[in-house]
């Protein structure tokens, strides 16, 4: 760049933004860039006044670009007396390191609640543990007569079961424990769960 007017324009440019050499000398570079014009060209004219400008990232989206992530120097170039003589521009295709990047803080955030699920998981899994022995002790004192109390306790062991069944899912989830696949029938599991169903209805 001199004077703001591209000298030079390599293939490596022509590959980035898809403009060919011959279209783009003697154009101002901020004419043929596509996005941010207004830093770019800010960040240009600093460079042409001497001034020295850090690493700039730009973002290129569209079908042309292919949601390219660039790194981009610019540094001044002087003459022997030391007087600015134009810009060496320097762009770097950092799209694999930005997407590894953001692929690597997804991994870490799902091992975050990976380890998060597996000890709530664990914590649910003592209370239950305590539940089912408390409320085996509560069948065994009740009056084997009383219907009622003993419908209402099964239906108490079926839910603490289902809470058991869940933490395991979680720990499964939070990969602290192996899934084992099963088949289940269907209709006989919801003749099972009919009681809760029902309640739960009656009860909204």
């Amino acid at each position: 760049v001199c004077s703001s007017d591209l000298v030079m324009w390599n293939k490596h440019c022509e590959t980035l933004l898809n403009v060919p050499a011959v279209a783009a000398v003697g154009q101002k570079f901020t004419e043929i860039w596509p996005t941010d014009v207004h830093v770019m060209k800010a960040v240009v004219e600093d460079a042409l006044k001497g001034i020295e400008t850090e690493d700039c990232a730009f973002s290129l989206s569209g079908k042309a670009y292919k949601d390219m992530s660039l790194l981009i120097n610019f540094s001044t170039r002087r003459d022997l007396d030391g007087r600015v003589a134009g810009v060496i521009c320097v762009a770097h295709d950092v799209s694999k390191i930005i997407h590894e990047e953001k692929a690597l803080s997804v991994t870490n955030q799902n091992e975050a609640i990976g380890y998060l699920t597996g000890g709530i998981a664990h914590s649910f899994n003592n209370l239950f543990t305590v539940l089912s022995g408390n409320t085996r002790l509560i069948k065994s004192y009740i009056d084997k007569d009383t219907e009622d109390a003993e419908n209402i306790i099964n239906d108490a062991k079926s839910a603490i079961d289902e809470g058991i069944l869940l933490t395991k899912h979680l720990l499964a989830f939070s990969r602290q424990t192996r899934l084992q696949l099963e088949e289940v029938d269907l209709v006989e599991h919801l003749k099972e769960e009919r009681p809760s169903i029902e309640a739960t209805l009656q009860g909204q």
